[in-house]
């Protein structure tokens, strides 16, 4: 019927070459005749009754082999994939076609492969977080600063003053870097406002002053692509305060927090410090094992499709974030951006085909080592949300519709997945069975990132595998 060749590409999808026998191609042309019969009306003959030739004269030959095609795919794809012997990821797409010996070559996307290697073997501990008292003593300055007392001053900005400017703009290289007003500058050399250089240029200006100056901007600036750049600005100064800072003292303390000392002050300070630093480390240590998890796997491969869609799904939510939380339509975000979606596209594939090797790889994780949701923790996990909010008693046909289909429980199912997947990952780093119940951890995991990174369990993979089908538009 056909003739095969197979090709396993760098980009894990499979060249499909596929010549059609002679027998097979009149039969299709035949078929294609007799399906354009019943579907257009021939004058003179009943539907579907219309001969050969007359089909021929009437839609053209190449119409026909067009049809023919489809029949052609439909029939001989599913037997070429299973001769092939390949497991699609998703339909294959016609990359070349001769209709008149029906030779096609069809690209074939292959389900994503991922060996974990000796991943059994990974140890890690988490690290014991400690509060320095350099930390300390920089969180109390803290504390000190933003106590201070400010009185409204009629004489230039000195160093320790807090100014407020009332128009702050700043360039680099002709584009808006920075624009804002009412902005308040404490001018602090140690803690600055952008730069020292910045702090030093509005020592000495009043109230009601205007200043134009420029600064190299640091090299630590949280914005990378303006690290070491030459910045122009320009502010007005509408009020000078002098700072009075108070003393590390029991009156300190009383006065912002319901403290009696200062060492009650001090103590709830190091708490809260170890505490941030604590879940700081957490997703430290959870992002490690993922890492190492990545690492020690012997391969991961999957096709650029994957990537393509993973691409999808973060260009999704920055149009949802553009809208929600800054208040603009799409083409007006980009455009402030100064790119396209074609680069912001771009500029999004390293973070999506990190995202989509870490998802795989913990998603085989979670299918060798047996992680598991059953309906049950399921729909308590839904009937746990419904209450807390209120929803069971105050809606309870609303409830009702949240079954074990719905879009809310394959959402946290999902969720419970990617959370029981890394506290097997941690009980695996840390040598503890891996067992269902969890007593054993110090913490439960939260809802951090690496966690939700299991974007797709295997189970689901195998799921949505496609049937068998091609896309016949020819590139």
């Amino acid at each position: 019927m056909f003739e095969l060749k197979k090709e396993i590409l760098d980009t894990h999808e499979a060249l499909l070459t596929i010549d059609v026998d002679e027998k097979a191609n009149q039969d299709a042309m035949q078929k294609a005749a007799r399906q354009i019969s019943r579907e257009i009306r021939i004058p003179g003959f009943r539907k579907g009754k219309a001969p050969y030739h007359v089909v021929v004269n009437m839609v053209g030959e190449e119409a026909l082999r067009q049809e023919a095609v489809e029949v052609l795919i439909d029939k001989i794809y599913p037997k070429a994939l299973e001769q092939a012997e390949i497991d699609p990821y998703a339909p294959g797409d016609l990359e070349d076609l001769d209709m008149e010996t029906m030779h096609f070559v069809i690209r074939v996307p292959l389900m994503p492969v991922v060996d974990l290697g000796d991943y059994e073997a990974l140890r890690m501990e988490p690290s014991e977080p400690k509060v320095s008292q350099e930390e300390l003593d920089a969180a109390l300055e803290g504390v000190r600063q933003e106590a201070a007392v400010l009185t409204l001053v009629e004489r230039p900005a000195e160093l320790g003053d807090q100014v407020v400017l009332s128009h702050l703009e700043g360039t680099v290289d002709g584009e808006v870097i920075a624009h804002d007003h009412d902005v308040k500058v404490v001018l602090d050399k140690e803690y600055p406002f952008i730069s020292a250089d910045f702090v030093e240029a509005l020592v000495g200006i009043g109230e009601e002053e205007e200043k134009v100056f420029t600064i190299t901007l640091p090299e630590d600036l949280s914005e990378e692509e303006l690290q070491g750049e030459e910045a122009n600005f320009e502010v007005t100064v509408a009020e000078v305060y002098e700072r009075l800072v108070p003393e590390l003292d029991d009156a300190l303390a009383s006065t912002v927090g319901n403290f009696e000392t200062f060492e009650e002050l001090e103590e709830t300070v190091r708490e809260d410090l170890l505490e941030h630093k604590a879940e700081h480390a957490r997703e430290d240590y959870l992002g490690a094992l993922v890492d190492a998890l990545v690492e020690g796997a012997e391969e991961v491969s999957f096709p650029p499709l994957m990537v393509e869609e993973e691409i999808d799904a973060l260009v999704e939510q920055a149009q949802e974030d553009a809208e929600r939380r800054y208040k603009v339509g799409w083409e007006d975000f980009l455009r402030l951006q100064g790119m396209t979606e074609e680069d912001l596209r771009e500029q999004f594939r390293p973070q999506a085909e990190e995202r989509l090797e870490r998802g795989l790889v913990l998603s085989e994780f979670a299918k060798a080592t047996g992680v598991e949701v059953s309906d049950e923790e399921l729909q308590d996990e839904i009937d746990t949300l419904l209450e807390a909010t209120g929803i069971a008693e105050s809606q309870p046909q609303v409830a009702k519709s949240f079954d074990l289909e719905s879009d809310l429980a394959r959402s946290m199912r999902s969720s419970l997945m990617g959370r029981r997947t890394m506290q097997y990952l941690e009980r695996l780093a840390r040598g503890l069975p891996l067992e269902p119940e969890f007593e054993e951890l110090e913490a439960e995991p939260s809802e951090e990132p690496v966690a939700e990174e299991v974007v797709q369990p295997a189970e689901e993979l195998e799921a949505n595998e496609p049937e068998a089908e091609v896309s016949t538009e020819s590139e």
